[in-house]
This record gives C-alpha cells, sequence and structure tokens, in this order.
C-alpha cells in the first residue's frame, strides 16, 4: 500500500467517524412529555452520509485507474461538507490525469488550510513536481509556437519607415530594419516614410523558415507649397467711410461723400480641409477649406475745414471659404464676419468728440501669396462693414482695403 492509498483511507476513516458522530441525541424532556423530539440534526445527518456514498464511490474509482470517475465522485463530496482534508484527494486526482496546474492549485490549499497536518510534506513536494511539469509544457508550447513560426526581417532602403502589418492600419509593428515573428500564410506589409511613396509588399510566411524583405523606398519630389494650417496676418487699412459722420460740407452739415482714414488690422486664422487634401503630394492641385479666425481693426483720421475727425475699432471674428489656385501658393477666399465695433467722431467742426457702439456684419474676399522657402507672404482683404450703431447721429458704414504680411505654418 502507497502512502497516498494510506492517506485515502484514512480520510475514509475520518469521515465515517463524523459522521456517526453527529447522530442525533434525543431531548430526554421531550420522551418524557410524551412528545417527539425535533430532530435538529437530521439534515446534516443526511448531507454527511451522501458525502460518505460519494467518498466511497470515489475511492473505488480511484483503486481501479479510473481518475476522471474518481474526482467527479470526490467533488461531490466536497460540495456537501466542504472538509478540506478533501482539497489532497482531489489534488491527486488531477496529478494522476496530469491536469498540472489544477492540481497545484488543490495542493496548495490542502497545505494552507491544514499546515500541520502529517501529509504536508508530501503535498509540498506534488506542488514542487507539478510547478516543474507546468514549466515543461510552456517550454514545450513555446517551442511548437515558435516551430509553427516564420522570421521575416524587414529592410527598407533608407531606414526607418513605418511598418503595419496586414489590417493594424493604427497601430505600426515598428520602424525598419524590424524582425516579425509570423504565424504561417499570406501577410502584407504597408512601408511608409516621410518625403516617400508609400509601398505594400505582399509575402508568404512559412513554419520555422527566417526571410528577408528587403524594399527602395522612392522619394517623392518636393512639393513646391503645402497648404497651410495656421495664418497670422498683420497689416495696414485704408478706410472708406459712407454716410452719415463720414464727411461735413462747408456749412458744418454732413453731404455723405466718402472719406478716407487708415489704421491697422490683425487676423489669426485656423484652417480645415478635407481628409487627404493636406497630404504631402504633388497631384492634388486644388484644395478647398474652410477657416475660422479672429481679428481687429483700427483706423484714424485728422480734421480738418471739410473732413470730420473720425477713429474707431473692431473686435470680432469671421469665416472663410476658399480654395488654392492652379499656382498653389496662392490661396483665394471669401469671407463673412460679425463682431464689435467703437467709434468717436466730431459732429461739428469746433465741437466735442462724441462716441458710439454697436455690432456689426461684414462680407468681404481676399488672397494670400505664400510661396515656398519665404518666412513671411503677402496678403490683401477687401471688406465691408455694415454697423447697427447705439446713436444715429454717429451711425455710418465702412469698406476696408487691407495689405498685410502674412505667416503660415
Amino acid at each position: 500500500m502507497t502512502i497516498a492509498d494510506g492517506t485515502r483511507l484514512l480520510w475514509a476513516f475520518a469521515l465515517v467517524i463524523g459522521v456517526l458522530s453527529m447522530a442525533p441525541c434525543p431531548d430526554a424532556r421531550a420522551q418524557d412529555a410524551g412528545e417527539a423530539a425535533p430532530d435538529d440534526g437530521g439534515a446534516e445527518d443526511d448531507v454527511s452520509r451522501k458525502a460518505a456514498i460519494h467518498y466511497e464511490i470515489a475511492e473505488k474509482y480511484y483503486r481501479i485507474g479510473e481518475f476522471a470517475q474518481a474526482l467527479e465522485a470526490y467533488g461531490k463530496a466536497f460540495e456537501l461538507t466542504r472538509r478540506p482534508e478533501l482539497n489532497f484527494n482531489l489534488a491527486q486526482c488531477h496529478r494522476q490525469l496530469k491536469q498540472w496546474e489544477k492540481a497545484v492549485f488543490f495542493y496548495k490549499r490542502f497545505v494552507s488550510a491544514l499546515p500541520e497536518a502529517e501529509q504536508v510534506t508530501l503535498a509540498r513536494r506534488f506542488i514542487a513536481e507539478g510547478e516543474r511539469a507546468l514549466q515543461a509544457e510552456r517550454r514545450a508550447r513555446e517551442a511548437l509556437r515558435r516551430r509553427q513560426l516564420g522570421r521575416v526581417t524587414v529592410i527598407t532602403r533608407p531606414p526607418g519607415a513605418d511598418v503595419v502589418l496586414d489590417a493594424e492600419v493604427e497601430k505600426p509593428r515598428g520602424k525598419t530594419p524590424l524582425k516579425l515573428d509570423l504565424m504561417r500564410g499570406e501577410h502584407r506589409v504597408l512601408l511608409r516614410r516621410e518625403g516617400h511613396a508609400r509601398q505594400v509588399r505582399r509575402f508568404t510566411v512559412r513554419p520555422d523558415t527566417s526571410v528577408s524583405l528587403t524594399t527602395d523606398l522612392i522619394p517623392l519630389p518636393n512639393p513646391r507649397w503645402l497648404p497651410p494650417n495656421w495664418s497670422a496676418e498683420l497689416g495696414i487699412v485704408e478706410s472708406f467711410c459712407f454716410a452719415g459722420v463720414c464727411r461735413l460740407d462747408e456749412e458744418g452739415g454732413h453731404d455723405g461723400l466718402l472719406w478716407m482714414g487708415v489704421g491697422v488690422a490683425g487676423s489669426l486664422v485656423r484652417y480645415w480641409y478635407r481628409p487627404g487634401e493636406r497630404d504631402v503630394t504633388d497631384t492634388l492641385p486644388v484644395r478647398k477649406f474652410v477657416g475660422t479666425g479672429v481679428d481687429f481693426r483700427w483706423h484714424t483720421t485728422a480734421s480738418d475745414a471739410i473732413d470730420a475727425e473720425l477713429t474707431g475699432f473692431s473686435l470680432g471674428g469671421h469665416v472663410r471659404f476658399g480654395r488654392t489656385l492652379g499656382w498653389r501658393a496662392l490661396v483665394a477666399y471669401a469671407l463673412a464676419g460679425a463682431g464689435y465695433g467703437y467709434s468717436e467722431a466730431r459732429l461739428a467742426l469746433d465741437g466735442p468728440m462724441e462716441s458710439a457702439h454697436g455690432a456689426y456684419f461684414s462680407v468681404g474676399a481676399g488672397f494670400l501669396l505664400t510661396p515656398r522657402g519665404l518666412p513671411l507672404g503677402l496678403g490683401f482683404q477687401l471688406i465691408h462693414q455694415l454697423f447697427f450703431w447705439d446713436r444715429d447721429a454717429l451711425s455710418h458704414d465702412a469698406t476696408w482695403f487691407t495689405f498685410t504680411l502674412v505667416r503660415t505654418w
């Protein structure tokens, strides 16, 4: 008889003793009263008897080498009693079935629950044996996996290209030169490097083989110009004022003719393109865009014998709708905007300066010329502002000619 067999008989004996010890004891007082004693331990007695039956069945299966059936019966006994000793029996079945991971689990649970038990030394020996078996299985699986894989070395000239494998568009595997362990079968890689044409290579991977995939990347022609993402514009304006306080006649009245002032203007604009329209390519002559920006303008004029003295500023935003032209360093656009304006004017030649403020709506058009390689470009805008002043006496509209220096990026 082996140590393990002796252990199982010991647990069987302990289980039988436990069953007998849980037999109900009659209540003398209830019997004296002529009443039946309540059987408080009846349910537990029934559970223990069922557990003992499952245990005996498991022992019989274990002795004839039917370890799977023994495992099932031990498991039913454990579910009924939750006796920690049965962890050893469950572990033994898993060990005989070479289910090492579960065997180690139940051995460890047995040692944790009964650290002073006689079989702890044996359980620890089986734990070490199971862990060695698990490591051997992992090594075998890894060796099998590697035999099923093929190694591909991806090389590009020049190096540094992103390697996108199969459909993994959003997550490149790395940059060339790159070694990949791949499953057998058909694969493809997308090679992309800034300033070079993208290339796709298809290849077949065979198990336990190594191949080298070398690709000469084709440089793209340097683009003559790239549409901007942002532009900052600062310039000089000439403003023309219509009607209202724009001009005084010789008698001190307003004749509604044009008045001209000078000032400065600035804008910061963000440009938006459809997907792919800002790629580095020389094959797309026209690109459409929408721009959103903020701007300010300030102007003034000195009074003389006829003109009214007028000063003001405006602050607002606008939207541009445009496109690049055949000569792609040139951008043309139309715009619409709105904002706030403030103005001061002298209603009489010797009178005080009076102020007004209000909202405005603007429309206009312009262009940018930003040749590649130059730090600054040139721009021009023609914009008309329709104001809604809070004082009719100071009401007027304005048209602006703006000549700007432009920085794009």
